[in-house]
């Protein structure tokens, strides 16, 4: 099997969370097309268990896998030394397309090594890269035409991203990866990016409610600690690079006699990266998690890290 069409409309991220069982056996999948919600999540489950795949995911599904088709494919490279894209610059991930043949609008993105893959039907289609802070990079070409079945297939283009100008832009989010529970341990995951065009360097800080629950383990280790405040070192991030950390708290029993924690508490955390000076959007350089405790487990939960609500499909 080479090509698998996912998308459904439904958001299937918890069906991926066994996603290695009807993978396996299937490596050598070149395409997979799914729902715009579910990408990044089924991307991160084949790197994580399949990480030598070159499965490319994207939600272009307006073509018949089992009739003729056409490819387009390519890779994308970023010029970090404003010399030319070459064989020493890096690739360019998770970069997104406007696709359209006249008729249907689709979009699809790059693995994370920077290629793409399009499979598509006769007739004329025009791809244009779209990058998340447009006015710091440059791209050539900035979109391109193939004529199908006149354009020979495979019909391969490269794109070059180049930085225009100075922009330090990070951002973070932590993300709990189960409910917290008192008397139990609880682990989260910090992620923070580099959505800039400047290589960058400095700290990453959390704070935390010490009286309500204690520090477990992290991964990589604290570089500081004190009371409430946990804080790491992180240097050379390169542009579109982004970077986790892996931390595991005990959440303080309702028998505790100083601090006791219940359902319905909240656990609050904020986390900070710096340099925040010359960011170009601060906004995103403080997040902010307001955790509720829960008693028991319910599979069908759902806790919105923005907002109150889930707006229903």
């Amino acid at each position: 099997m080479q090509t698998l069409i996912l998308k459904n409309g439904i958001n299937n991220i918890q069906a991926y969370a066994t996603f290695y069982n009807f993978f396996e056996g299937n490596e050598t999948l070149v395409y997979i097309c799914d729902d715009d919600e579910d990408l990044s999540t089924l991307e991160s489950f084949i790197s994580s268990y399949y990480p030598t795949a070159t499965t490319t995911v994207n939600s272009y599904c307006s073509f018949n896998p089992g009739g003729e088709f056409y490819t387009i494919l390519g890779n994308n490279t970023y010029d970090l030394n404003g010399d030319g894209c070459d064989v020493s610059d890096l690739d360019f991930p998770n970069l997104k397309y406007s696709v359209t043949n006249g008729i249907i609008d689709e979009s699809i993105f790059s693995n994370t090594n920077g290629d793409y893959i399009l499979p598509v039907q006769t007739g004329m289609h025009t791809i244009t890269p779209l990058l998340e802070n447009t006015p710091y990079f440059t791209v050539v070409p900035s979109s391109i035409t193939v004529d199908f079945p006149t354009d020979a297939s495979p019909y391969s283009q490269d794109f070059c991203v180049t930085p225009d100008g100075v922009h330090p832009d990070l951002e973070l989010i932590i993300l709990p990866l189960g409910q917290a529970r008192p008397g139990f341990d609880i682990n989260y995951e910090l992620v923070y990016k580099n959505k800039g065009n400047t290589t960058l360097s400095g700290i990453v800080a959390l704070d935390f409610q010490d009286d309500f629950m204690d520090l477990i383990t992290a991964n990589p280790i604290v570089d500081s600690q004190t009371t409430d405040n946990l804080s790491w070192n992180y240097s050379s991030l390169q542009p579109f690079e982004s970077r986790s950390i892996y931390f595991t708290m005990n959440i303080n029993t309702p028998t505790d006699t100083t601090f006791p924690v219940n359902g319905d508490d909240v656990l609050d955390f904020i986390a900070t990266i710096i340099p925040i000076a010359a960011d170009e959007t601060r906004e995103d350089n403080v997040f902010e998690l307001n955790q509720t405790v829960v008693n028991s487990y319910d599979p069908n939960d759902k806790t919105c890290l923005e907002g109150a609500t889930i707006t229903p499909r």
